[in-house]
């Protein structure tokens, strides 16, 4: 869905109620580290600072030089941090797809080593980020 602004106003106030808006629903996402349910929302977040980062890009040009400075490096980093999070589950749940598929040809044990270390590593992850 795209972002739209409202007819009669400024646009810098448009811009200005879209990227707020954007960052209030990434960081009401991220609230609990570390369930199922997080994961989604994780992902969800660094989407919305995707958006973010995107709409910055646009206004650029118009922007005062701390912010073209400052904002969109701070946004990386934050969406960075955020990237093993966000991949932890997708890797054991690839994990998972293989195992079915290719169950015959992968040891049990070796997929369940497998999985046991990606879980141990998630856990270090969300205990970081939640830190």
């Amino acid at each position: 869905m795209g972002f739209r602004l409202k007819s009669g106003q400024a646009i810098s106030s448009e811009i200005r109620r879209i990227v707020l808006r954007q960052l209030d629903l990434a960081t009401s996402e991220l609230k609990a580290i570390g369930d199922p349910e997080s994961d989604e929302a994780i992902h969800d977040a660094r989407r919305r600072v995707k958006k973010i980062r995107a709409v910055i890009r646009l206004v650029r040009p118009v922007l005062d030089k701390a912010y073209r400075s400052g904002v969109d490096p701070e946004l990386r980093r934050v969406s960075r941090m955020l990237a093993p999070v966000a991949d932890g589950q997708g890797v054991i749940d690839t994990l998972n797809v293989l195992s079915r598929r290719y169950r015959k040809a992968l040891p049990r044990r070796a997929v369940a080593a497998l999985r046991a270390d990606l879980l141990e590593r998630e856990k270090r992850i969300d205990a970081r980020a939640d830190a």
